[in-house]
């Protein structure tokens, strides 16, 4: 299947997860609850299928390096995804927030250019 196709379903995925967070901060849940069952969930999710096929993950000798890179963007998740999902439950429109975060583009182009030369 070509990117853009992926592109398209993720963009439908994601908007149908903002709606939905939307939807709990109004009936009352928090962030921090929403998050926890979500990421619980997409954890349960992904353990499934990379348990069905792990590939050379484990076996790595870059295994360390995968580990302290994935702890450093966990963190940067956990942060992102609680002030994100604060600010679609705050907002009056979550349009309006899902725009000023798609800003994200900016930085990611800046900080590639140092950390990737490109």
């Amino acid at each position: 299947m070509p990117w853009y196709f992926y592109s398209f379903i993720s963009s439908l995925s994601f908007a149908g997860m903002i709606l939905c967070v939307r939807r709990l901060g109004d009936l009352g849940f928090a962030s921090k609850q929403i998050l926890l069952f979500l990421t619980g969930f997409s954890f349960l999710g992904f353990l499934g299928i990379n348990l069905a096929s792990p590939g050379a993950l484990w076996s790595s000798p870059g295994l360390g390096a995968f580990i302290l890179i994935m702890l450093i963007a966990g963190g940067c998740a956990v942060v992102g995804n609680w002030t994100d999902f604060e600010w679609i439950r705050r907002a009056r429109n979550p349009g309006y927030a899902v725009s000023l975060r798609n800003g994200t583009i900016l930085s990611t182009i800046v900080f590639s250019a140092f950390l990737f030369g490109s």
